[in-house]
């Protein structure tokens, strides 16, 4: 029975370090990226390029970043450049983001660029 209790003790432990102490990071250099869509329906575009979940650091440097859609009905699109989510930081420099959408009915358009929720 201790030798039972020890094991699940450890187990839990080990879990609720891992679960505390890990953090993620992430670096990201982008250049030249484009999304392009066209062709019309049920379009939706995204790209979130930061990415950090839960406590953490993101470093993000992007320049020359576009999206374009072209073509109606549901449209949507969304750059999010920094993204960390559950606290933390994030240090983003940008320039030359574009986004263009061209048709139209349901259009939405989102760019965050700095994101730390």
């Amino acid at each position: 029975m201790k030798a039972a209790k020890l094991i699940l003790a450890t187990a839990v432990s080990a879990f609720l370090a891992g679960g505390v102490l890990a953090q993620g990071k992430s670096e990201v250099n982008l250049k030249n990226a484009a999304q392009t869509q066209v062709g019309g329906l049920a379009n939706k575009q995204s790209a979130a390029i930061g990415n950090v979940q839960g406590d953490g650091k993101s470093k993000v440097n992007a320049s020359n970043i576009g999206q374009t859609q072209v073509g109606g009905l549901a449209n949507k699109q969304a750059i999010n450049l920094g993204t960390v989510k559950g606290g933390g930081s994030s240090k983003v420099n940008a320039s030359n983001l574009a986004q263009t959408q061209v048709g139209g009915l349901a259009n939405k358009q989102t760019m965050d660029v700095g994101n730390v929720k």
